[in-house]
């Protein structure tokens, strides 16, 4: 398995389980265990989204980091309002997307490189 079709595989069972309320932080952590020490790429995303629109690394970061969720959640919910078509976003909206995506990117691989080895 390719490290984009192993991304794809956990996103997809790590949404699955928190779609049924079944993700604790126990279960979280056996999901991601088999990934240790790997390079695993998240080029392979579906970019998958639970009904809250949470996406997997904010998943991730909302059980191991509770936190460092709590401060980028209103952001998250900022971006979500923004219009879907880029074109249609005005420069603060772009920029605040920006700055979102990083600090979640930041704080998702601090965790996984932390916790599990991910390079």
């Amino acid at each position: 398995m390719g490290n984009n079709q192993a991304y794809t595989f956990m996103e997809e069972t790590v949404m699955g389980l928190y779609k049924i309320n079944k993700l604790t932080v126990p279960v979280l952590k056996a999901v991601l265990e088999p990934y240790r020490g790997t390079d695993i790429d998240s080029g392979g995303s579906a970019d998958l989204k639970a009904k809250n629109g949470l996406e997997v690394p904010d998943i991730v970061i909302k059980l191991l980091d509770p936190k460092t969720f709590k401060k980028l959640e209103p952001m998250r919910l900022a971006v979500m309002k923004h219009p879907k078509d880029y074109k249609k976003r005005t420069e603060e909206q772009e920029l605040l997307q920006e700055k979102y995506y990083e600090a979640r990117y930041e704080a998702f691989h601090k965790i996984t490189k932390k916790t599990f080895g991910w390079c």
